[in-house]
């Protein structure tokens, strides 16, 4: 532990991911308030990057070309480079507070942080979390499978502006581990060359939603506020019919792709295709996959034969490899494409193919650390993990418009994150509450579900 003596470190968070930002910012706001301070890049005298955020190592590096700082890199694989420390994945407070003396080792000794003032001196230090214990990150799956859309939707869209969701800041799921390869790794499993930085869209920030973040999240979960009853959900006009979309046959070639364990190719107009890997868990595109054409593709439904199955030969398939090895950008995990397909299939609306009345719970987070976010979308996630219920119940509980849960639902649905089994749904249930821990994630998950509606 640093000496409690010491002025906090004024470090800059750079292309931090939402998920991350939460569990850093819980960590600096308790057992970590004397050993950093969050401020703008101007006045920072350290940086913290997340390396398996998509664009954050080209981003790093174009900084400090012009601006060198030490910097602290946040990574579930090693990384060595010049006046960096490297704190593995999953984050545990033991590993901050060391990194924390050792970036401070780095700094130029006129650049060491001034001394404290006196009420800074005598107040006591803070209780760091126990050694070792991890902050979590979601369960990795390899990212979801994004877009896929087919046939008109029987609903009309609103043109509204949505009111700014609230998007918590709350800490990642307590129970998972990021220590999947990355895709650059798998990539290079594969003899292909590792993808550039993904343009992702950027998370939400505390002073509200962008125009941008606005528009996507209306692509996304839709604009609708009316609720849908329990007992007539099954008429409403706000569901859709999964074959009418591209969603259905990415689904299909996922199942095609597994079973077969050959890469499989899903067709579509004007030359555009989607290549699928199961060995490496990646997809490819020649559309970018947070694009509007992408976007429009997959919110229309498709007529038949828009979008066909194929099975690429030995030829074909070496000519597919070197597009994805001069292309690489385009290049995502499986789950990235399911879950961006969902939601924009399902625009908020349920799928008129599932029991909307039953009761799931979440198995498994999905990996939001790599995943589109959109608002309440952790509190979702960490109030059907924590108890079983439908989706109304879910929308009730949090006070939140219902087309959020519905998104969420029919994404981590196709991602087979759901539990239905009713017995097994029991068991938890009855399963009593254990008292003991009641560290850091007991009071994460208290301030990440108490929120309300917005």
């Amino acid at each position: 532990m640093l000496n409690p003596t010491t002025k906090p470190l004024n470090v800059a968070l750079l292309s931090i991911s939402a998920h991350n930002r939460a569990i850093l910012e819980f960590f600096f706001a308790g057992a970590g308030r004397q050993l950093f301070t969050t401020t703008d890049l101007p006045q920072a005298d350290a940086l913290i990057v997340d390396f398996d955020h998509p664009g954050a190592e080209q981003e790093w590096a174009e900084f400090t070309r012009t601006q060198p700082r030490p910097a602290i890199i946040l990574s579930i694989r090693e990384i060595s480079a010049p006046n960096t420390v490297w704190v593995p994945k999953p984050l545990t407070s033991q590993s901050l507070t060391n990194a924390a003396a050792r970036i401070r080792a780095l700094l130029p000794r006129n650049a060491a942080p001034p001394a404290p003032t006196r009420e800074e001196a005598v107040s006591p230090p803070l209780t760091a979390a126990p050694p070792g214990t991890p902050f979590g990150l979601g369960e990795h799956r390899r990212r979801t499978v994004p877009r896929t859309r087919q046939p008109q939707p029987l609903v009309s869209r609103s043109e509204e502006a949505p009111d700014a969701p609230i998007t918590p800041r709350p800490p990642a799921p307590p129970k998972t581990t990021d220590t999947a390869p990355s895709p650059s790794a798998r990539l290079e499993e594969a003899g292909l060359s590792p993808p550039a930085p993904a343009e992702k869209p950027a998370p939400a920030r505390d002073s509200g939603p962008s125009p941008e973040e606005a528009q996507r999240w209306q692509q996304l979960c839709g604009t609708e506020e009316g609720q849908i009853s329990i007992r007539t959900w099954h008429e409403s006009a706000r569901l859709f019919t999964p074959e009418n979309y591209l969603l259905n046959t990415i689904l299909e070639a996922l199942k095609l792709a597994r079973q077969s364990r050959q890469h499989t190719q899903i067709r579509l107009p004007h030359n555009d295709f989607i290549l699928l890997m199961p060995d490496v868990s990646l997809v490819y595109l020649t559309l970018d996959l947070y694009s509007e054409p992408f976007t429009r593709l997959c919110e229309s439904p498709i007529q038949k034969g828009d979008a066909r199955l194929h099975l690429p030969s030995t030829q074909e398939m070496a000519q597919l490899a070197e597009q994805v090895r001069s292309d690489a950008r385009h290049t995502h995990d499986l789950e990235a494409l399911v879950w961006t397909s969902s939601l924009i299939t399902s625009h908020g609306r349920l799928n008129r193919n599932t029991d909307a009345g039953k009761p799931l719970y979440l198995r498994a987070w999905p990996n939001l650390t790599r995943l589109e976010q959109f608002p309440h979308v952790l509190r979702i996630a960490a109030i059907w993990s924590q108890k079983p219920g439908n989706v109304f119940d879910v929308a009730q509980w949090l006070d939140i418009p219902q087309r959020y849960v519905f998104a969420f639902h029919t994404a981590a649905n196709a991602l087979g994150l759901f539990v239905a089994d009713q017995d097994k749904i029991q068991q938890r249930r009855e399963k009593p509450v254990e008292q003991k821990n009641r560290g850091l994630f007991s009071r994460l998950l208290r301030r990440l579900l108490g929120g309300g509606r917005k």
